[in-house]
C-alpha cells in the first residue's frame, strides 16, 4: 500500500514522502498515530503543488538575498559604543548587533550570514563578510566609535 507520511518516521523517511507499507502497518500503526494517509491520486498531485511552491519561494527568497549582497558591497556603516580609555568595548559587537544595524538601514540578512570568527571587542574600522550560501558574499566595513 503506498502511504504519504505526514510526519518523519524514522524507520520509513521524512514528512511529505511516499512510502510503500504493508496494509496492516498502514492501518494499526502509521494511520491512528496521524503518521500517514493514503496515497490518492488527489492527494499526490496537491503534494507535487506544494513541491514546486515550496521550490518557486526558495529561489525566490535566493534571489532576493542575491540583490541585498550586491548592494551591501563595499558599504560603510558607523555605530558607537561605550568603552573603556585603551578603545577596548564595555560589550562586544556580535552578529546579532550587526543583523540589527543593517535592519536599521533597510537591508535585510539571516544572523548565520555575517561571519564573525569571534565578536569585535575594539572600537576603530573592521572588515565584516556577509556571506549566504549559493547567492553570494558581500564585505562591509563596520566603523566603530567611543561613545561617552
Amino acid at each position: 500500500m503506498k502511504v504519504i507520511l505526514k510526519r518523519t518516521v524514522p524507520t520509513l523517511g521524512n514528512a511529505e514522502t511516499v512510502c510503500e507499507v504493508s496494509e496492516g502497518y498502514a492501518r494499526n500503526f502509521l494511520f491512528p498515530r496521524q503518521l500517514a494517509e493514503v496515497a490518492t491520486k488527489q492527494r499526490l498531485d496537491d503534494l507535487a503543488t506544494h513541491k514546486k511552491q515550496r521550490e518557486g519561494s526558495a529561489a525566490a527568497k535566493q534571489a532576493g538575498l542575491a540583490k541585498v549582497l550586491q548592494r551591501l558591497q563595499g558599504k560603510e556603516f558607523t555605530t558607537s559604543k561605550k568603552s573603556s580609555e585603551q578603545g577596548r568595548l564595555f560589550s562586544a559587537l556580535h552578529a546579532t548587533d550587526i543583523v540589527a544595524l543593517l535592519e536599521k538601514k533597510k537591508f535585510i540578512v539571516p544572523e548565520t550570514a555575517v561571519q564573525l570568527l569571534e565578536p569585535i571587542k575594539t572600537v576603530g574600522k573592521h572588515k565584516v563578510t556577509i556571506s549566504v550560501p549559493h547567492s553570494g558574499q558581500a564585505v562591509i566595513s563596520l566603523s566603530i566609535l567611543e561613545e561617552r
